[in-house]
Formats: C-alpha cells, sequence, structure tokens
C-alpha cells in the first residue's frame, strides 16, 4: 500500500480563507457599485427627460404648431407634460386640430409622465418655434436635475439636442 497521500479536493480550512478574501473584496466593491448604479439611473432619467423634448420638437416641426414640455417638481417626482398649442401663424397647425377632431380647441395635452426619485434645480416651461421645432430663444437651455446624491446638468442648444455632464 501507498503512504503518499492523494490531493482530492479543498480543505475546509482552504474554503474559508477564499470566502474571507471574496466578501472583504465584495466589501470594498459596494460603495462604487452603487454610486455606478446610480449614475446609469440617472442617465436614463436624462434620457427620459430627453424624449420628451425630441417628441415635442418633432411634433411642433411637424405640425407648425409651437409646443411646450412643462417639468415640474412635486414631492420628489418629476412631472412632465407635453402640449401643443394652436397657432394662427402657420395653416397647418389648424389642420393638425381639425385633423385630430379639435377644431375649437387651443390646446392638447400630446403626453404626460411622471419620472419619480428625481428633482430639477427649478420648475421649467420649454417651448418650441412651429415649422422650425427649434428651442425659443426666451426660454432657458441649462438646468440640473437629481436623483439619490447625484447631479447631472443638461444643455440645449437651439435645437432641443441635450448634452449631458455629470456635476458630482
Amino acid at each position: 500500500m501507498d503512504n503518499t497521500r492523494q490531493n482530492r479536493g479543498f480543505t475546509v480550512l482552504e474554503l474559508l480563507i477564499v470566502l474571507a478574501i471574496s466578501a472583504v473584496a465584495i466589501g470594498f466593491a459596494l460603495p462604487s457599485m452603487d454610486g455606478y448604479v446610480a449614475r446609469q439611473q440617472l442617465k436614463q432619467i436624462a434620457s427620459q427627460i430627453t424624449a420628451h423634448l425630441q417628441s415635442a420638437r418633432s411634433m411642433s416641426a411637424s405640425t407648425e404648431c409651437r409646443s411646450t414640455v412643462d417639468l415640474l417638481n412635486a414631492n420628489g417626482t418629476l412631472n412632465v407634460q407635453v402640449m401643443l398649442t394652436r397657432d394662427s401663424q402657420w395653416k397647418g397647425c389648424a389642420r393638425w386640430f381639425e385633423a385630430n377632431g379639435l377644431p375649437y380647441q387651443n390646446q392638447v395635452s400630446l403626453r404626460s409622465a411622471q419620472i419619480p426619485q428625481v428633482t430639477l434645480d427649478r420648475n421649467l416651461s420649454l417651448s418650441f418655434q412651429g415649422v422650425s421645432g427649434s428651442l425659443d430663444s426666451t426660454t432657458s437651455s441649462t438646468f440640473q436635475l437629481s436623483s439619490r446624491g447625484y447631479t447631472a446638468q443638461i444643455t440645449l442648444d437651439g435645437i432641443g439636442n441635450g448634452v449631458l455632464s455629470y456635476v458630482n
């Protein structure tokens, strides 16, 4: 009989050492992972806001009506309202209202949404001009949004395209 011992696996002590090292590594990684998740959620929220802005811009250009996007803070939730307003300057706008069975209305809500766990630095109303779809120069084009301790800034150019940058 051979007295040499055959290795069949790991000892309990070896497994405990590996588990302890893994636990320490996970403990160091969790805070940075939480920050990563929060920044990704903030990026997703910015994308949602940008989608509402692009929708308003597109409707303004295609219908020849003025469109507005209202961004209002309400107890940690951002309320978004996209409205289309009749503009007597362009015939296409009146035709759009008539074609959609709204010949006597001056304004219609296109979409609304509630985005939880986010606030803006102030309430905003952004307006897009009919035909061109460009952002009205009298409205603010830079604003900050905050979520879970992180803040980002969105800067809009003249046609409503957004550039996202992190403040912290």
